[in-house]
């Protein structure tokens, strides 16, 4: 058993090293070009049935959660972004008040 698994390893390696090898050859050039055509195009075809079976299965089960979190984040994002907005604004404003105050003489409000 060892030796079967020690020998396909080896095969397998020697087959990647002639591939290597001969895809370097200029001769091959044109050869290599048509696989990655082939495969890019394989490659393509199976990548866009992926992701129609994960739209057809997957965001089906999990759109309306999807929904409902996207909302309620956004919500939160713009509840804290107007929070940042007001205590800087306050900031802001409580340091000119008392900037003005101590050089107009005047108390703040």
């Amino acid at each position: 058993m060892d030796l079967e698994i020690l020998i396909k390893n080896t095969l397998v390696i020697v087959i990647i090293l002639v591939i290597v090898f001969l895809s370097q050859q200029p001769y091959f050039k044109n050869i290599g070009r048509i696989f990655i055509i082939k495969g890019t195009k394989q490659t393509s075809e199976y990548l866009a049935k992926t992701g129609d079976w994960s739209k057809a299965n997957i965001f089906t089960q999990i759109g309306g959660e999807g929904k409902l979190f996207w909302s309620s984040a956004t919500a939160e994002i713009t509840k804290q972004k107007n929070n940042f907005v007001e205590m800087v604004w306050e900031n802001f404003k409580n340091y000119f008040a008392g900037y003005f105050s101590k050089t107009f003489g005047t108390a703040v409000k």
